[in-house]
C-alpha cells in the first residue's frame, strides 16, 4: 500500500517531496550517536604521561580527577600500592578504537622492569587503563588469578 493512496491529497507529491526529504533524514539519522570516543593521538600521549608520572611522584589514581582534563587511571599495580620508580612511552600501537601505547616500566616493591601496552579511550573524562585492566573489564573476568571463582552453596533457612 503506498502512503498516497491513503492521503489523496498527497497524490503524485509524496515521490517528488517526501522522498528526497526521506532520504536527507535517514543520511542524517545515520551519524547520530556516533560521535568518537577516541582522543587524539596527543591528547591521549599526554592523559598517559599525566598518569605514570602521578603514579611515579606517589599520587593515587583519584588524584587525576582533579585535573584539566580529568582522567581517570585503572592499573592494578598502581591501585595495590605498587611503586613506580620510572617509565618510558616507547611507542604508539595501531587501533581502530583506541589508542595505544606501549611503556616501559621500572617497579618497585618488588623490583623489575615491565613492558607493557596501556589504552586510552574517552574524551571527558579520559581514561587510561593498562592492557590487562581494559581486557578483564570488557571479557567481565574480574578474577585476576584465572581460576573460575567458587559458588558458595547457600542452605536452606
Amino acid at each position: 500500500m503506498r502512503i498516497d493512496s491513503c492521503f489523496p491529497v498527497l497524490r503524485g507529491r509524496c515521490t517528488r517531496v517526501a522522498g528526497p526529504v526521506l532520504f536527507c533524514a535517514l543520511l542524517m539519522l545515520a551519524g547520530c550517536g556516533q560521535t568518537s570516543v577516541v582522543p587524539a593521538t596527543g591528547t591521549a600521549r599526554q592523559a598517559l604521561e599525566a598518569a605514570l608520572s602521578a603514579w611515579k611522584d606517589g599520587k593515587r589514581p583519584q588524584a587525576l580527577a582533579e585535573g584539566a582534563p580529568v582522567i581517570n587511571a585503572v592499573d592494578n599495580d598502581w591501585t595495590n600500592g605498587r611503586v613506580l620508580t620510572a617509565f618510558e612511552i616507547t611507542g604508539e600501537q595501531p587501533s581502530d578504537g583506541d589508542k595505544r601505547f606501549t611503556a616501559k616500566l621500572t617497579l618497585d616493591k618488588p623490583a623489575g622492569e615491565l613492558e607493557t601496552t596501556y589504552v586510552v579511550v574517552g574524551l571527558s573524562p579520559i581514561t587510561v587503563f593498562r592492557e590487562d585492566d581494559f581486557n578483564r573489564g570488557m571479557s567481565m573476568d574480574n578474577n585476576p588469578g584465572g581460576e573460575p571463582a567458587k559458588k558458595k552453596r547457600v542452605r536452606g533457612r
